[in-house]
């Protein structure tokens, strides 16, 4: 969802056209590989994270303890200060 975030304000296809499984190149891939691609794109045509606002609906397993590893991971994926991510579970 993060990935199609970023492609979507770039105004590039979405990550199933841009990473087709069908391609042995992304077949089985990380998600983390397609976000750091998708980032690698914004920063190629000078752009930077203003916000980003994510909401992760599950009710297993419970998010609580780990929201804070998962959005300091995001900020790293996304090269952004941890000021311009938020999560939400």
């Amino acid at each position: 969802t993060v990935t199609d975030a970023v492609l979507g304000a770039l105004n590039l296809p979405d990550i199933g056209q841009l990473f087709p499984d069908s391609d042995p190149k992304w077949k089985g891939a990380r998600s983390d590989i397609f976000l750091k691609e998708a980032v690698r794109l914004m920063e190629e045509r000078g752009y930077t994270l203003g916000n980003i606002d994510c909401t992760i609906i599950a009710q297993r397993p419970k998010l609580s303890p780990h929201k804070e590893a998962i959005r300091k991971n995001l900020c790293a994926l996304l090269n952004a200060h941890d000021s311009v991510v938020n999560l939400k579970a």
